[in-house]
């Protein structure tokens, strides 16, 4: 039930933001130019997480 919660809300909040910036005159191509620094900087972040997570693995004697 979460999961299906959880899906399908990502799936309206996505229409409502695409119905949001289409409604202030911003192309797909607008929208995708706005989107890649975003991605940028969640993908930034994963790494950062990723190393951290590392990090405190081999600080515990944790296999990875």
């Amino acid at each position: 039930a979460v999961d299906t919660v959880v899906y399908r809300g990502g799936d309206m909040a996505s229409a409502w933001f695409f119905s949001g910036v289409e409604s202030l005159g911003l192309s797909l191509s607008w929208m995708a130019f706005i989107a890649a620094p975003i991605t940028c900087v969640w993908g930034a972040i994963g790494v950062a997480l990723g190393r951290h997570q590392r990090r405190l693995a081999e600080e515990n004697d944790i296999p990875s």
